[in-house]
């Protein structure tokens, strides 16, 4: 990347790779603007890496733990069944894995309204879903719609940036767009 002189770099691998990457690009001086997927950064990335992922640029799709939101209070209920004191900051990728076991509940709900719950009812469900956000979790994920023939279900991007200051690590919104929907991008 230095040879390169590359002022932006897109990060396709798993937090645990980055990490050593941009310790690695510290280590060396390179100075690099690094963008990442949505699986590619969280909260403990940020604190592992510690100053080297100062300003990392991440795709971010649910609220951060400490958000204010209407839904938040139903994601911590849902966190005080492992952690009953409520004392642990659950991370993004914590939150997605609520979210869609939330957005499943609804499927099936929905389903079983239509009088069966199997794959083909639960499939039609999420199809005729539109702008759709988890019960309950309302403020906590972006609004999904799916279709028969597109499975992306946001497109919406909103990225935000992790600032590490002497030890506090922050995470700042930055920008959102709205990506347009292409065929040619379905199952990239």
């Amino acid at each position: 990347m230095e040879q390169a002189r590359a002022d932006f770099a897109f990060l396709a691998n798993t937090a645990d790779a980055k990490v050593h990457l941009v310790e690695d690009r510290a280590g060396l001086g390179v100075a690099t603007q690094f963008l990442t997927n949505v699986h590619g950064w969280d909260e403990a990335a940020a604190a592992r890496a510690g100053d080297s992922g100062n300003r990392m640029v991440w795709v971010v799709t649910v609220a951060r733990w400490d958000d204010d939101l209407p839904g938040m209070a139903t994601l911590r209920q849902v966190s005080r069944q492992s952690d009953p004191a409520g004392l642990t900051a659950r991370s993004m990728h914590y939150t997605r894995g609520v979210c869609s076991a939330f957005l499943m509940r609804d499927a099936s709900a929905a389903a079983a309204a239509n009088g069966l719950i199997d794959g083909v009812a639960i499939k039609a469900a999420f199809e005729a879903m539109r702008d759709h956000v988890p019960t309950d979790l309302e403020g906590v994920r972006l609004p999904g719609s799916w279709t028969p023939t597109d499975r992306q279900g946001s497109t919406t991007v909103r990225l935000y940036r992790t600032d590490h200051n002497f030890g506090a690590i922050s995470t700042r919104h930055v920008y959102t767009t709205t990506m347009p929907l292409r065929p040619d991008w379905l199952g990239w």
